[in-house]
């Protein structure tokens, strides 16, 4: 069974955290999530961090 990046759900203020992902998988959910302003991803060490802000953070955009 493969998960669908499109199967995760975060409401604003969420986060989750993936570990031993590759800058090449990384790139790959950036582009998928080129449509979606409000997640936020973040690339550390192997590291990604996935976040929806809250609303307003969002505000002054």
């Amino acid at each position: 069974m493969q998960l669908s990046f499109d199967q995760i759900v975060l409401s604003p203020g969420q986060t989750l955290l993936f570990h031993d992902i590759n800058w090449q998988l990384f790139e790959t959910l950036l582009q998928e999530l080129e449509e979606t302003s409000a997640t936020r991803l973040s690339y550390s060490k192997g590291y990604l961090e996935i976040m929806v802000p809250l609303a307003q953070h969002e505000y002054a955009k």
